[in-house]
């Protein structure tokens, strides 16, 4: 871990060399809260309709002795509690990777269990941040209010880490991030842009592998390509997930080196400290 101020490049080759040396770790981490709703979401019949159109394609052109049955139905009902498990693990969705990333760049022991139980432990103030997140950023629909909002949003960018490193509440974690990113606005900006097409792209590149993975394959019936297709898009996801959950706490950990002039023993001894209170 550096004990400098980092340029803008840095940061960026740090956000991808952490990943690299705990990619196993973060990885699982972010795969917790995206099973589940995978398993319900096969289970509600989303598999068989993406299976139904995956059939079709691949049988264009070919004569009509293959599958015709009708478009398959969801359960609507267990979609509906698809969606609402979804919404109860945005707390662990957004905090899991942070809390591993907060831990392991201060120096400390983590692991699997350590974080899900240290996530679960702030489980309200995720759900609460989250909320507050999204009252500011629903006003950016319209153009009249989006530099506002996007301003504000990138003046909060390291409350997260701050609530999860330093052991405060969600008011007090944006008002830490908005002290710890006074004049730093546009450089702040320019990485998060930078990082949110990076794992954009590489996101939509590994998930729509899915649709040509289970067209070439042969022989399969249309409840496979499907769990191909939706498998194979929801894991592609979350790999490139943890990138753009690290970039919070690599700014995090670059704004206390810049701003306080911190170094990476003072920090752990902080972070210790909050944990215990």
């Amino acid at each position: 871990m550096w004990l400098r101020p980092l340029g803008f490049g840095e940061i960026l080759d740090e956000i991808f060399r952490f990943y690299r040396r705990h990619f196993q770790l973060l990885l699982l981490l972010a795969l917790v809260p995206v099973l589940p709703t995978l398993l319900v979401q096969l289970g509600a019949g989303q598999g068989s309709q993406f299976g139904f159109l995956a059939s079709t394609i691949a049988n264009l052109g070919s004569p009509p002795n293959v599958e015709s049955h009708a478009f398959p139905q969801v359960n609507l009902g267990l979609l509906l509690g698809g969606y609402l498990l979804y919404l109860a693990l945005i707390p662990f969705s957004v905090g899991l990777v942070p809390r591993a990333g907060v831990d392991l760049a201060l120096g400390q022991r983590t692991g699997f269990w350590p974080a899900l139980l240290g996530t679960a432990r702030r489980y309200g103030g995720l759900l609460a941040l989250t909320l507050l997140y999204l009252a500011l950023a629903l006003p950016m629909v319209t153009c009249l209010l989006l530099p506002l909002s996007l301003w504000i949003l990138v003046r909060w960018a390291v409350a997260l880490p701050v609530m999860l490193a330093e052991g405060v509440g969600p008011i007090a974690a944006v008002s830490r991030s908005w002290h710890l990113t006074r004049g730093s606005w546009w450089r702040i900006l320019g990485v998060l842009v930078v990082v949110f097409l990076i794992q954009y792209v590489a996101g939509s590149v590994v998930s729509v592998l899915g649709l040509p993975l289970a067209l070439v394959v042969p022989f399969v019936p249309s409840f496979v390509r499907g769990l191909i297709v939706v498998v194979v898009s929801t894991l592609g996801s979350a790999v490139v997930a943890p990138v753009w959950q690290l970039c919070f706490v690599m700014l995090y950990m670059d704004l206390r080196v810049r701003v306080e002039h911190l170094d990476l023993c003072q920090l752990a001894d902080q972070a210790v400290a909050a944990a215990a209170r």
